[in-house]
């Protein structure tokens, strides 16, 4: 039978004092503005490598965000309130809060990454203990597709993002570093080898990384990425150039590498059809996706509601890359009156409401 956490049951011991604080602080405000929202809410979950002690920390300065999971069918009715608290809560206690939501009613189909990471992670401040239990992503049998979605989002909402970001020097290696543990992430669920903690899957990228036919540099990069992202520290020691330019060409390669893996085609249009052949428009996302941009610039046509499908959205990112204007424009100019750029796709990712804004799927 299930229980009820108590708010906020986190143990921070292994934290410095002061770092505690803020993060406990910082969590028991985004739990009491959420609980606010009246939402039915299910569960409140903290995501990361929280769980695990797996916390970048740099000179007592927590250099990952803090991941927070609300579990209510209601989601729909608070998205703008919910970025509020994610402002107010940066605001006041300096700490960056991502909040993402799960509708409860559609575990039954969480079998994502980033589900199987939540399942691995989390732990439950507030609500049903048993909330996580309900989740059905395994490490061996996620859907294929899963590594291209990590491979995507990677490319998009953290290289292309960055390009707007005037960063320290480390700073900026380290976010491409983390890219590239990323691309780690997306070969492990292709090949099944995900495991609960960061440690565990960079153990086992490396066993399966000699029987990989992927560049060496690349491979070298994603062992740099994990032993970063457990060590901060190992960052002023790497002898790697860590490039933005070149890491887009390196997740772009692994895209590419990925198709051709999935699919056996060696025609990248054919594999992009073959690989997202089931993808369907679903509309209930959609509508939400059409109303979060219609005061941008980029000005969506009511096409978007009706057809627009992930696979869309992926080609429209994998044409822009390999600068294939043709066959962008035709994707593009089919739901948009603008014309996509950098930074405009950037806002199309963060305005795509699958898979962990709304729903594990």
């Amino acid at each position: 039978m299930s229980q009820i956490a108590n708010r906020n049951n986190l143990d921070l011991k292994w934290l410095p004092d002061n770092l505690a604080h803020q993060v406990n602080a910082a969590v028991n405000d985004t739990i009491s503005y959420l609980l606010k929202l009246n939402l039915k809410t299910k569960a409140i979950v903290l995501g990361g490598g929280w769980k695990n002690q797996e916390i970048t920390l740099d000179d007592q300065k927590i250099k990952t965000d803090i991941d927070i999971t609300i579990f209510s069918d209601f989601l729909p009715l608070a998205l703008k309130q919910i970025e509020h608290i994610e402002e107010k809560v940066r605001d006041t206690h300096n700490i960056n809060i991502d909040i993402h939501g799960v509708i409860p009613r559609l575990l039954g189909k969480s079998k994502t990454f980033w589900a199987y990471k939540l399942k691995s992670e989390g732990i439950v401040l507030s609500g049903d203990t048993d909330i996580l239990k309900r989740i059905q992503a395994q490490s061996d049998d996620l859907p294929r597709t899963e590594a291209l979605r990590i491979l995507f989002e990677t490319l998009v909402n953290r290289l292309m993002f960055m390009n707007n970001l005037t960063l320290l020097k480390y700073e900026n290696y380290y976010r491409i570093a983390k890219s590239y543990m990323y691309f780690g992430e997306a070969i492990l669920a292709l090949k099944s080898a995900l495991a609960p903690t960061y440690a565990a899957r960079r153990n086992n990228f490396r066993k399966i990384s000699k029987q990989l036919d992927i560049n060496p540099e690349i491979s070298k990069k994603i062992f740099a990425g994990y032993d970063i992202k457990l060590d901060y520290s190992k960052i002023y020691t790497q002898t790697i150039n860590w490039d933005l330019a070149t890491a887009r060409r390196d997740c772009l390669y692994l895209i590419r590498w990925f198709l051709q893996s999935i699919s056996k085609q060696d025609d990248e249009n054919t594999a992009l059809n073959m690989v997202f052949k089931q993808a369907k428009p679903r509309q209930l996302f959609n509508i939400i996706l059409w109303y979060r941009l219609r005061k941008t610039n980029l000005h969506p046509k009511l096409s978007l509601i009706n057809n627009f499908t992930v696979a869309d959205l992926y080609k429209i990112v994998f044409y822009h890359e390999t600068d294939e204007k043709q066959k962008y424009d035709i994707i593009s100019k089919r739901f948009f009156t603008d014309t996509i750029d950098d930074k405009n796709l950037v806002r199309l990712f963060k305005a795509w409401p699958i898979p962990i804004t709304l729903e594990i799927i």
